[in-house]
């Protein structure tokens, strides 16, 4: 479920947000397929529900840490049209995205490059071209700060030519693991008079 804040101050619901059954009958191979969220809209328009999307993810290559660290995959996305506007696009999707990633020491750079192709309704739609690179730095195995830019070109469509940049700092951190000793012994000290 996730909560839109639409202009006006109203609040659009997406109730399944796309998300659904992932299955991975190989170690090469993911397969996702995602039923049509319904969406409630707080302002005058139509709830309903939205298109059925799947993703299928293929790993070309790749080897672990130590090993060469590497990934190379190629994902196909895409959306049937099952719900009517503004709570569906009306028209099929097709998202073809390549994905690379490479580990050098503490460094970890990972890069995606994919299109959004409408089987239809160019003019309405346009295409999109979508690059995405996030680098981090692992400190001491704890913490990783990162920096991640996205990048979208529309071809085609009412927004042809133009393009949108986002940078993006991040930083993630690891659990820090509590042995069994530790705990059972607060547990029986929090237990004891």
């Amino acid at each position: 479920m996730s909560w839109q804040h639409d202009p006006g101050g109203s609040i659009t619901s997406n109730y399944g947000n796309s998300r659904g059954l992932e299955i991975i009958p190989s170690t090469r191979l993911e397969v996702g397929i995602f039923p049509p969220p319904y969406v409630v809209h707080q302002a005058n328009t139509p709830n309903g529900l939205g298109d059925f999307s799947y993703q299928v993810k293929f790993r070309a290559f790749a080897r672990t840490e130590g090993q060469g660290d590497y990934f190379v995959g190629f994902f196909l996305g895409g959306s049937v049209p099952t719900g009517r506007a503004p709570n569906g696009l009306g028209h099929s999707v097709l998202s073809p995205t390549f994905a690379a990633a490479k580990g050098l020491g503490p460094w970890d750079i990972q890069s995606t490059f994919g299109a959004n192709l409408p089987t239809s309704g160019t003019n309405v739609l346009g295409r999109t071209l979508i690059f995405n690179t996030a680098v981090d730095y692992r400190i001491k195995g704890k913490l990783w700060p990162m920096i991640e830019q996205n990048s979208t070109f529309w071809v085609d469509g009412p927004l042809s030519g133009d393009k949108q940049v986002f940078l993006t700092p991040a930083s993630s951190s690891v659990h820090f693991h509590w042995s069994r000793d530790f705990i059972s012994t607060s547990v029986s000290e929090c237990r004891s008079p």
